[in-house]
């Protein structure tokens, strides 16, 4: 018993390893995250320039606010779209 132990404690030893002397890079943003940003942002406002008026204010409508405020601005898009 006391021999399995002793290869389950060497396992354990092997398997771990310490993070000390590793040289982790600082996270940032670099260009690729800007343009994927920015490409987002440009693919979006195609999209919607695609859209009718009505559905476009229904689409911007629906994510804007937060929180309570959030909840009241659906129920008032839902009342005037006709989808309550």
């Amino acid at each position: 018993m006391i021999r399995n132990l002793i290869k389950e404690n060497h396992k354990k030893i092997k398997t771990q390893l310490s993070l000390e002397d590793i040289d982790l890079p600082e996270p940032s943003l670099t260009e690729t995250d800007d343009d994927a940003a920015a490409d987002t942002e440009e693919c979006l406002q195609l999209c919607l320039q695609k859209l009718s008026a009505d559905k476009r204010e229904m689409i911007l409508g629906y994510y804007a606010k937060e929180k309570q405020a959030k909840i009241d601005h659906r129920n008032e898009l839902a009342r005037k779209f006709g989808k309550n």
